[in-house]
């Protein structure tokens, strides 16, 4: 499993930048803490990206018992650790944020833990679909827009093949025809969806 793989990953990864297109872990710090100068909807992918990262690992690369904080607390205290570490300025975010929480709250065992996801699939396909002539549907845009690239960018992380995708648009028309299940995590919806795709060109 991914988490086994997680730190030597992120050693070998963390000696060079963070490859073209990656969210790098300071860019997602600073967009989410308002250290620098970026649009609202910058901070709102960044939100979205974070959520993403959390829903696709948690209870599989690394676990923490339910209702032991906020998410906002919860939120707080993993963007110190990330500006503590060395490779802080190098590191890729998807790589950085699981290796902090797979180090920080182990699993007990390998089976899967049950998880209260941030993001359902309804309340994604809803932010999907918000009227982009409004800041606030913009901005909602975004943070779905955060959400699918993390949940893609953890299962390609993990060596899963079937998750690569070169049309974004042909997905998200995808998840919005279909009606979403209601006892899935939107990461799970995700995932799901993508690997039951038929391949089209150039995807």
């Amino acid at each position: 499993m991914l988490r086994h793989f997680i730190p030597t990953l992120f050693a070998a990864h963390c000696s060079t930048a963070a490859q073209a297109g990656d969210l790098s872990t300071r860019e997602l710090v600073q967009r989410l803490t308002g250290e620098g100068q970026f649009e609202s909807t910058a901070e709102y992918f960044a939100k979205g990206y974070l959520d993403g990262l959390i829903d696709a690992t948690e209870g599989t690369y690394w676990c923490i018992r339910p209702n032991l904080r906020t998410d906002h607390e919860f939120d707080i205290e993993l963007l110190h650790q990330l500006k503590a570490e060395p490779a802080y300025a190098s590191s890729s975010a998807e790589l950085a944020v699981t290796t902090g929480l797979s180090r920080r709250y182990p699993c007990a065992s390998t089976l899967p833990h049950p998880v209260t996801p941030r993001q359902t699939p309804s309340v994604l396909r809803t932010a999907m679909s918000a009227p982009s002539a409004s800041n606030r549907g913009h901005n909602l845009r975004a943070m779905s827009d955060g959400y699918i690239t993390a949940v893609i960018d953890i299962a390609q992380l993990g060596g899963d093949k079937s998750t690569a995708i070169a049309n974004r648009a042909a997905l998200n028309q995808q998840l919005l025809k279909q009606s979403p299940p209601s006892r899935k995590s939107a990461a799970d919806w995700i995932l799901t969806v993508l690997r039951a795709r038929p391949r089209a060109q150039g995807d």
